[in-house]
């Protein structure tokens, strides 16, 4: 100890998902290990003739996506899957990227013919770009005829954000330290400046669990300094 220190310990653990009857679940941030606090969104993605029912085990309802706050080890979510009845269909919608959509009216299953209208509204600091699966355009609102079961995925950009938030964050004497926000397991290129002109690179981070944190020690020495991250394969 020769200095003043604050430490944060996280501690992950994994969510596992059952089916009952013909569908899957998709899990967005994808499978892997979740830090406790994550909220992960499932959602039922039933198989021709049928639809979501009910979430069960850890989870409950039957809303579709079930976004879960991960806040216990090793839980386990159950999806079940009905068949339709003779005139219905089933409306999968599912974000690809940062944002979500609001599907007007929220249902798992609608009448033959019913209109259906989906908004896609990306996160703060994204753009939605369109729609693909059983739908196309950029139009939000989109309006969907329910003339037979359908997968439609809204499309967004996936850009990285950097904040000074928190405890652990900001300006010490040690350095200056930033929180990288991305996709689960991305790699990103971190670039740093004192003239928004001239970049140099700084570090390349593997993004672990959604957000990771890192300190620039040299910060100190510069009057000025800028940061960029940058998604790399």
């Amino acid at each position: 100890m020769n200095r003043n220190r604050f430490l944060e310990a996280r501690f992950s653990t994994t969510l596992s998902t059952t089916v009952a009857g013909n569908g899957a679940v998709t899990l967005i941030p994808p499978g892997g290990f979740y830090p406790f606090g994550t909220v992960v969104q499932l959602h039922g993605v039933p198989q021709g003739g049928s639809y979501f029912a009910l979430w069960g085990n850890a989870g409950s309802g039957s809303s579709n996506p079930l976004n879960f706050n991960v806040t216990n080890a090793n839980r386990t979510i159950s999806a079940l899957f009905a068949s339709l009845g003779a005139g219905e269909f089933a409306l999968t919608v599912i974000p690809n990227g940062f944002g979500k959509v609001v599907v007007n009216p929220q249902n798992n299953r609608y009448p033959a013919s019913q209109s259906i209208t989906l908004s896609a509204v990306p996160d703060a600091g994204q753009q939605f770009i369109d729609w693909s699966g059983d739908a196309s355009g950029s139009n939000s609102p989109l309006i969907v005829l329910m003339n037979q079961s359908k997968s439609i995925i809204a499309n967004f950009t996936r850009r990285p954000s950097l904040s000074v938030l928190g405890g652990l964050n900001g300006l010490n004497e040690s350095g200056f330290r930033l929180t990288l926000t991305g996709e689960f397991g991305g790699h990103y290129q971190i670039d740093g400046s004192t003239n928004l002109v001239e970049w140099m690179e700084l570090w390349v981070l593997t993004n672990t669990f959604g957000t990771t944190q890192f300190k620039d020690e040299a910060a100190t020495n510069t009057p000025l300094r800028f940061y960029k991250a940058v998604a790399v394969p």
